[in-house]
């Protein structure tokens, strides 16, 4: 961690910022610099530089564009995945949708799928989100995997909308500003 020093001349402003190590042992003439907190002062960040403005501190953001698109992206794949993850809500139960339940999910329909193709009797049990067990018919689990399916698929619209929406922003702030619309309740 850093301690920082900051340089103030004799009417107060503040004419320079450096790290405690940088600091002289003296203030030149004129000036007189104190240390300030130790570690990395609020307002830090990715991107983030301290510096004099007007005689007072202030954290800036020195980004390039492109650094805050690919931030933003980041962002919003990180909302798809957790769009993803959300319990899917059916008329059978809501279930778990995290990578191992869509998975557990996938593979009930294709053994309730198979089952029917083969005429053979085809309930299935499978544990929702509260831990009840429901048992679903081929036609009741293919119709949840298909509702998992529409999930995944409007995530990614999603994503693929916002990827054109970071894509087209011209300032950081813009790119910044774009976000995973809330969920529906």
């Amino acid at each position: 961690m850093s301690s920082w020093a900051l340089v103030f001349s004799t009417t107060g402003r503040v004419v320079s910022l450096m790290t405690a190590d940088e600091a002289p042992e003296e203030a030149p003439a004129g000036h007189d610099y104190r240390l300030v907190a130790a570690g990395v002062p609020a307002g830090a960040g990715a991107g983030r530089e301290l510096q004099v403005i007007d005689g007072a501190l202030a954290w800036v953001d020195v980004r390039s564009l492109a650094d805050a698109k690919a931030q933003a992206w980041e962002r919003i794949k990180a909302a798809r995945e957790a769009a993803f993850d959300a319990p899917l809500v059916t008329p059978h139960g809501t279930f778990d949708s995290d990578v191992r339940a869509r998975a557990n999910l996938t593979a009930a329909v294709l053994l309730a799928q198979t089952l029917d193709s083969m005429s053979l009797p085809a309930a299935i049990d499978f544990t929702l989100v509260d831990n009840t067990v429901v048992t679903l018919s081929a036609a009741q689990l293919t119709a949840v995997g298909l509702l998992l399916g529409q999930k995944m698929q409007a995530a990614f619209a999603t994503g693929r909308a916002l990827r054109l929406v970071i894509d087209a922003c011209d300032t950081v702030a813009a790119a910044d500003a774009v976000s995973w619309p809330p969920a529906a309740t």
